[in-house]
């Protein structure tokens, strides 16, 4: 299966032709319940058939008058667990959706899906650990190709889980302003630091960048946060804040 699109470039105008791979569709249950009307090793008719869910994944177990007693899956079963299940919670989470919004999308479509517990351990056991490799591999080759740069000027930004004066969460992103590569970036929570949570986690972010990895940071932008204007022109004197 592929799916075959064309687009036309505005720069030259010429047309493009793509054809992606299709690994999955959406099927009725209707129309796939006619595929168990008659056996598939010997064409006898069917005459018990049994459905069973396991979040996104559908077991079929039927038997024909013959006694071919057949199990049919609509995804394949690697290492005890159902891969469409585990695909289903990193193409969520790569996609940036948490379970709420896909349990939502999945019961307006009346599709079947996973309970919370079991999306949370999918992701805990198989997705997590395969981001965080990458992430460190990822970072180790920028980290590499930063320490023989001359001139490293970097730029940070934060993020928080809500707005105003109740976030708990604060996320703080460095990037590499030469190339746009994200460098690294650290979760602190608030009550683990005294003072705003932005300040200190552009600190402890740097301090990491200096201290541990061994970069000479140039310069040093951000947006115009006092607190950090102040932290830089106190702590990080040798780094140029623009």
């Amino acid at each position: 299966f592929t799916r075959s699109y064309s687009f036309e470039s505005k720069t030259t105008g010429k047309m493009t032709h793509v054809s992606h791979p299709i690994s999955k569709v959406i099927v009725g249950c209707q129309q796939l319940k006619a595929l168990f009307n008659f056996c598939s090793q010997c064409g006898d008719a069917v005459e018990d058939k049994f459905v069973h869910y396991e979040g996104a994944l559908v077991t079929v177990n039927y038997t024909c008058k013959s006694g071919h007693a057949i199990v049919w899956r609509s995804g394949e079963i690697k290492h005890h667990q159902s891969l469409i299940n585990v695909e289903l919670v990193g193409s969520a989470k790569m996609s940036g959706i948490g379970f709420t919004g896909l349990q939502e999308l999945f019961r307006t479509l009346e599709m079947p899906i996973m309970s919370a517990n079991t999306f949370y351990e999918l992701a805990n056991k198989w997705i997590y650990p395969v981001f965080l490799k990458e992430f460190n591999r990822l970072r180790t080759e920028i980290i590499t190709e930063l320490k023989i740069t001359e001139n490293i000027v970097l730029c940070g930004d934060a993020q928080f889980d809500s707005p105003g004066f109740s976030a708990k969460y604060c996320t703080y992103t460095v990037m590499n302003c030469s190339n746009d590569k994200v460098v690294d970036t650290i979760i602190i929570q608030k009550g683990q630091y005294e003072g705003e949570l932005e300040k200190q986690a552009c600190r402890e972010l740097l301090n990491i960048l200096i201290s541990e990895d061994q970069l000479s940071i140039a310069q040093f932008v951000n947006d115009r946060h006092q607190g950090i204007g102040k932290m830089m022109r106190e702590e990080f004197p040798g780094i140029y804040h623009g």
